[in-house]
């Protein structure tokens, strides 16, 4: 059955929201409470907001995995602000002469990702329009802060007042690899395509990189180890699209600092590197999700405690007073280049 124009009608809302929600939510979360009536940001006294942070996550649903990876790009960016997502809100555009059979697979892959990484449905809502022509969700997530932290990322001093910084004092760790997301999204959307070149077995494994996707956990992890040493991390950044170039860029941004980084000790997967030659893709500008930049007093032990609680981490640069940004690769030093075209849009 074609929907019609407008926001989802009751008898829709039941079969395809509310049925589905209740569904996920008895497979990944057993003894959840179901609330009918998915209740909006509130639950204080008087109803007064309990939330201190809202994350958004944007997604074009081309890809298999668009609606999960909409959330976690929303809860990915909380977490760079040191905030434990809690509740989802969804809002689904979709094209005229969309069935409702079509849209159901993706309220069930969002919601999935919502109650599988233990957190709650506060609304889910879906309107067919003439302003999309391919199906297009918004996700917000509301959440609280990490245990022990105050405020979002302070600024680190010494690039704000120009003050020649010491060393080791504002270093870059890169947590998770880099092109992470966008290896996974090829090995699911390009899977009988890559099979010419590559085993079905080394595929598979790209595809499971699904569970990687979500840096809650390092960033409390991280936020967690700085505070025992009485400090705190100057800032966190969590790449996505654009790819690890683009989140370096936000992170000078967000810093107000410069920064030097040795492009070598980016690390990215044996498998993304074959597959983004193969297809001629730039695995630095590719999609980043599950990967985490971390801006600390000392890269190399946050590194090495960060890899003894399971999280892959290694330093690959520091900030540095003035302007510049500069990529060192061997003997060759070039300038960070503002965010361009994600490659993987630009390939797809």
């Amino acid at each position: 059955m074609k929907l019609r124009y407008g926001k989802a009608d009751e008898n829709v809302r039941k079969r395809s929201i509310e049925d589905v929600i209740l569904h996920e939510r008895q497979k990944y979360a057993k003894g959840f409470r179901y609330e009918k009536q998915f209740p909006e940001m509130t639950g204080g006294k008087n109803g007064s907001m309990l939330f201190e942070g809202l994350g958004t996550g944007t997604v074009l649903l081309r890809s298999p995995l668009g609606a999960e990876l909409a959330v976690l790009a929303a809860v990915n960016r909380l977490a760079a602000r040191k905030i434990r997502a809690e509740r989802i809100f969804t809002t689904l555009l979709l094209p005229a002469g969309t069935e409702e059979e079509a849209m159901r697979p993706l309220i069930r892959q969002a919601c999935g990702t919502v109650f599988e990484h233990g957190m709650e449905i506060g609304e889910v809502q879906a309107e067919v329009t003439d302003a999309v022509n391919r199906p297009v969700l918004y996700v917000t997530a509301a959440g609280t802060r990490f245990h022990g932290c105050i405020s979002d990322d302070p600024a680190p001093a010494p690039c704000i007042s120009g003050k020649k910084m010491s060393s080791p004092a504002n270093e870059i760790v890169l947590a998770g690899t880099a092109g992470m997301e966008g290896t996974c999204i090829l090995a699911t959307e390009y899977f009988e395509r890559l099979q010419d070149r590559f085993p079905a077995s080394l595929l598979s494994r790209m595809k499971d990189l699904r569970s990687r996707l979500c840096i809650l956990e390092t960033a409390e992890t991280a936020a967690e180890l700085e505070r025992q040493r009485g400090q705190d991390l100057s800032a966190m950044v969590s790449p996505g699209e654009g790819g690890i170039f683009a989140g370096l860029w936000e992170l000078a941004e967000k810093t107000g600092c410069g920064m030097k980084v040795d492009l070598q000790a980016i690390p990215l997967l044996q498998e993304t590197i074959e597959i983004t030659e193969y297809l001629g893709i730039d695995p630095y500008l590719m999609r980043a999700g599950g990967s985490l930049l971390i801006v600390c007093p000392d890269g190399e032990k946050l590194a090495e405690e960060l890899r003894k609680k399971g999280s892959d981490a290694v330093k690959i640069g520091a900030l540095t007073s003035g302007n510049d940004r500069v990529l060192i690769n061997g003997e060759e030093t070039r300038y960070l280049d503002r965010p361009q075209t994600d490659s993987l849009t630009a390939f797809c």
